[in-house]
């Protein structure tokens, strides 16, 4: 079973289209990097995931649930602690996965994450 999957997802803000037809899949267990130059629709793509936001069209699925049908069982699936998780940022959250969650969507660092101690060499 794929982690993630994606097919033509689309959203649209009036008049902008901020993602266009993505399509992919993340099995289980794998890693996976979503990349771009600002403004590919990077953000819109994972909130749409995260259900922040509906998709205009196409269709997203997270472990398994459909994004747009089946919004609490995602939010289950991803660790959110709570329906409103929007309102869960990576300082707030007690959810370890969550965290996880929110910091990489956020590019926060994470809570569990300890600061790398820089050495000068010379």
């Amino acid at each position: 079973m794929d982690a993630i999957r994606v097919e033509n997802l689309t959203k649209t803000f009036k008049d902008v289209t901020a993602v266009d037809r993505v399509s992919f899949s993340v099995p289980e267990g794998e890693l996976f990097g979503l990349l771009g130059p600002n403004g590919a629709g990077k953000t819109t793509t994972i909130n749409v995931l995260s259900t922040l936001l509906h998709p205009t069209s196409g269709k997203a699925e997270v472990a398994g649930h459909d994004v747009a049908a089946n919004r609490n069982e995602v939010r289950k699936a991803i660790g959110s602690p709570r329906p409103a998780a929007s309102s869960c940022g990576a300082s707030t959250c007690t959810n370890p996965a969550s965290r996880t969650f929110f910091s990489i969507s956020r590019a926060a660092p994470s809570a569990s994450a300890k600061p790398a101690s820089a050495t000068a060499t010379g």
